[in-house]
């Protein structure tokens, strides 16, 4: 551990391209594996090029010297929908990830330091409403720092044999990418819809959603395209995920090849007063998931925070299929935690559709 820095002698700013390098290659320690060390700059230097991130990007770092990277983190500027007693409307929101600090100056406070810088760019010329991160190190450290940790409870379905008759279950087919566009569109004028109707008298909570675009869901898979090339040579996925027949029910997933799981990024139910359809439409939806995941390699489909229909379905689906695993659990990693803009109180925060889709 080297002596700690002089606050007053460090800068903070966005990173220039140089500092990227660093950083990656600094990190790379941590989060490059089953990747090389230069296959994980190369898969970042990837993902910052995708439409998602862009100029709404942005890596922040602390350093005395611009070859010594003392610590740094990623923010995601994103599209929220909020509402607060009068209807919804669209405000901007802030994904933090990939908080780092150099080991040399671990247990220094170097990272409260940066994440404090952040939060006041944030709050001041950032013009955000509210950001999220998602913490794998327990809810305390970022509590403390002002994010409040949210649920982490998960659906989480496995198969230990092959799964190819559906039985009874409704009639679904694949999606690929050529419908995102279309499919987040629909998804984000149903929750806008939403979003737009008042809620009750004695309802006084403020409710907020991440809002499922295109270039966020495209991020992860992306993401799921570069490594499934890394690692297996294979060539662009073309399912994304399934849609009922009757096209008012959906999911798109995301392929995690290090943790071999299948994380559903968005379940989409556009007509939520017919549960009994839904809960149907769901667990065919969710088996073609636990299939298509099988056949490449991964056992495991995880859904987070599910509603009731779709708890529902995964316990149909135990009960109807040998082989075919559920349970529902709390996460202890990627624990989601939410700040408002200038520490306000978060006790009467609604994170409604806290899912895959939203994490960064």
């Amino acid at each position: 551990m080297s002596i700690p820095p002089d606050p007053t002698s460090l800068t903070f700013q966005q990173a220039n391209d140089h500092q990227l390098n660093l950083i990656w290659a600094l990190n790379a320690t941590a989060w490059a594996p089953p990747l090389s060390p230069a296959a994980h700059i190369v898969r970042e230097r990837w993902l910052s090029e995708q439409p998602l991130t862009g100029h709404k990007w942005r890596t922040f770092v602390l350093f005395r010297h611009e070859d010594e990277i003392i610590a740094s983190c990623e923010v995601f500027e994103k599209e929220i929908v909020f509402c607060e007693g009068l209807g919804g409307r669209r405000e901007r929101g802030y994904g933090v990830a990939s908080v780092y600090t150099n080991p040399v100056f671990r247990g220094q406070g170097m990272a409260g330091l940066l994440l404090g810088r952040v939060v006041g760019w944030m709050d001041g010329v950032g013009g955000g409403v509210v950001s999220v991160l998602y913490s794998d190190i327990g809810k305390v450290y970022y509590e403390k720092l002002g994010w409040t940790p949210y649920s982490t409870r998960q659906l989480v379905l496995e198969s230990t044999t092959e799964l190819s008759d559906m039985g009874d279950l409704a009639d679904v087919y694949p999606l690929g990418d050529e419908q995102m566009e279309d499919l987040c569109r629909e998804d984000i004028h149903a929750l806008e819809k939403e979003f737009s109707q008042p809620p009750g008298d004695s309802d006084h909570h403020i409710h907020i959603a991440f809002t499922p675009t295109a270039h966020q869901i495209q991020w992860h898979l992306a993401r799921q395209d570069h490594m499934e090339n890394a690692l297996f040579a294979r060539e662009k996925s073309t399912c994304r995920g399934a849609m009922a027949k009757s096209k008012r029910a959906w999911l798109i997933w995301y392929l995690d090849h290090a943790e071999k799981k299948c994380k559903i990024q968005r379940i989409v139910l556009l007509d939520k007063h017919e549960r009994e359809r839904n809960a149907s439409e769901v667990a065919a939806l969710l088996f073609f998931a636990l299939r298509e995941a099988r056949a490449q390699g991964i056992g495991e489909v995880v859904v987070w925070n599910p509603c009731g229909e779709v708890e529902g379905a995964g316990r149909l689906l135990g009960e109807k299929f040998e082989g075919v695993g559920v349970k529902m659990e709390e996460r202890d990693s990627s624990i989601p935690a939410l700040r408002r803009r200038n520490g306000e109180a978060t006790g009467d925060v609604v994170w409604k559709y806290n899912e895959y889709y939203a994490w960064c």
